[in-house]
């Protein structure tokens, strides 16, 4: 006898009680139900993504096309980190990264057949 394996669209979140009375005041804002504030903000997020994903590709070309405004605000962007603490520069770093891995996953909620 096969084994079938029984897809869910349901996620549990591991919320602390302080993060969860967050969510429902952030629901309640918007009117919404928890989920569909989940769900808001996942939108939100790829927004975010989405917007980012354009500006690096803007980014990468004037690179590639070794244009001036490219080495002017690369060089613009490192002044203003390095007056930053080290700790909040790595930070500034991992959030470059962790927008490079959201671009992704924009794109494709963006093509979900949202129903």
């Amino acid at each position: 006898m096969a084994l079938t394996k029984i897809r869910t669209n349901y996620i549990k979140l591991s919320l602390t009680d302080k993060e969860y009375d967050d969510l429902v005041k952030h629901s309640e804002s918007v009117n919404m139900t928890i989920s569909g504030s989940v769900r808001d903000l996942l939108d939100f997020a790829s927004d975010v993504g989405c917007l980012y994903g354009a500006l690096h590709e803007g980014w990468m070309k004037l690179k590639k096309e070794n244009d001036p405004k490219h080495a002017e605000i690369e060089q613009q962007l490192l002044t203003l980190l390095k007056d930053l603490p080290f700790q909040n520069q790595m930070d500034v770093y991992s959030y470059f990264n962790k927008l490079n891995s959201l671009v992704p996953f924009s794109k494709d909620w963006k093509n979900v057949n949202k129903r």
